[in-house]
């Protein structure tokens, strides 16, 4: 038998609030010369979370644990409950800045958690 680790509880109260734009709802509506147009988010059709989200660091054991290893050029971890695609755009407000998701580790056969790398999104 497997174990399973709950952890909605501890990312409710570690949390922060973050704005999520799923990618799978706001890809852009049209090709101009197929290019995809910008895509204009706004704040009524984002979904407020409160969740962790924090730096990330090359140093971290947990953070390359947690993302099985990975050695992308990140800014942030998000540990989420929620299951989003990537390209999926998050407003960190304390930080004030958009960062999209560029990478998931799904441990969803182990616990409630998806953890996600951020990288900051220019386009936003």
């Amino acid at each position: 038998m497997g174990m399973y680790i709950p952890v909605k509880e501890l990312i409710r109260d570690f949390g922060h609030d973050i704005k999520v734009w799923d990618a799978d709802k706001f890809k852009p509506s049209k090709n101009i010369a197929g290019i995809p147009q910008k895509v204009f988010l706004t704040a009524e059709e984002a979904e407020v979370l409160h969740e962790v989200i924090y730096p990330y660091s090359e140093r971290s054991q947990l953070a390359t644990y947690l993302t099985g290893g990975n050695q992308l050029q990140i800014d942030l971890i998000w540990l989420s409950t929620h299951r989003f695609p990537r390209d999926t755009i998050v407003e960190v407000a304390n930080l004030n800045r958009k960062f999209k998701v560029v990478a998931i580790a799904n441990w969803q056969d182990y616990s409630d958690l998806i953890v996600y790398e951020l990288k900051g999104d220019d386009q936003h």
